[in-house]
């Protein structure tokens, strides 16, 4: 049966194509950052910078707000503070908020404001490092990199549990009467009413999505051929490292390094790995961790 997390993952995917999904929420994700990732699940690995290699990043994508909302499959009306509005029943008059109501069984709405990125600056210097460390032994099968980040500054996060879901929620923090935008909406609510909704999460400072490359197996397949399997109680490949194939990593990086697409994303952290819930607020069922494993529809 689909659990939350999943049903947000397949959703936000579609926001960053291409790139991991992070999950729990309050989980942060540092450039640099290296992963053991196997098809079940992703366990922490240290950092690049521990293993002594220097990366730089460079910023990408600025998009000051982000909205997901299936496709329209939910719909945001918004009550500015001191005003009345049709549909809301939990709210006073005094506050701002917005009601949110979900037109399918399986939407997610998510709002981000405050987002940049960064990204990898020299991918061929990554690509010779890492032919390096394969070359001696210390880069292993299903170990990857975080070569970019996705940032916000604030963000709010609601998926539907079951068909008619609603949720009013409060917004904090707004100033005078003009019109609340999505930026308001983002990591400054509180749920005043909730129905069918399986998770409300508000917080700051997160990284929604993250890059990760890893060496290809079919290069490590082919270096493996042309030169020989590793060498028992020598290490791997103890001579040094031909300068064909540091040449082939600065001309061609991504002959020897290959981006993980969403798909390849492990179904789960491995255990004793979970981030804290500091930054945000739970929903229906408590913190955000606490439903993310909660199958939808029980």
């Amino acid at each position: 049966m689909e659990t939350l997390h999943r049903r947000y993952r397949a959703a936000a995917a579609g926001l960053w194509p291409g790139w991991w999904v992070t999950w729990p929420l309050t989980r942060k994700i540092q450039f640099g950052d290296v992963y053991l990732a196997t098809p079940s699940n992703i366990v922490t690995a240290g950092t690049l910078t521990d293993r002594g290699l220097t990366v730089s990043p460079r910023a990408g994508t600025l998009q000051n707000d982000m909205l997901y909302d299936a496709a329209g499959k939910v719909s945001i009306r918004f009550k500015t503070a001191g005003s009345a509005a049709e549909g809301f029943s939990a709210l006073a008059t005094a506050d701002a908020g917005a009601l949110v109501e979900f037109r399918h069984d399986s939407a997610v709405l998510a709002a981000y404001t405050g987002v940049t990125s960064r990204e990898l600056g020299n991918v061929s210097a990554l690509a010779a490092e890492l032919v390096s460390r394969c070359w001696a032994g210390r880069w292993q099968p299903g170990e990857v990199a975080v070569t970019g980040v996705v940032t916000a500054r604030r963000g709010t996060v609601l998926v539907a549990q079951d068909r008619g879901a609603a949720a009013e929620l409060r917004i904090s923090g707004t100033a005078g009467s003009g019109p609340l935008t999505i930026g308001d909406l983002a990591g400054t609510v509180s749920a005043a009413r909730s129905q069918h909704v399986g998770l409300t999460w508000s917080g700051r400072s997160l990284t929604p999505f993250f890059q990760v490359v890893g060496v290809r197996e079919d290069w490590r397949g082919r270096v493996a051929a042309e030169y020989g399997p590793r060498q028992p109680r020598r290490g791997a490949f103890p001579s040094p490292v031909p300068g064909l194939l540091l040449d082939e990593a600065t001309a061609e990086p991504f002959s020897v390094l290959e981006v993980l697409s969403s798909d390849r994303q492990p179904a789960e952290w491995a255990a004793g790995t979970d981030a804290t819930d500091e930054a945000g607020t739970g929903g229906e069922g408590g913190a955000e961790h606490a439903a993310a494993d909660r199958p939808v529809g029980t």
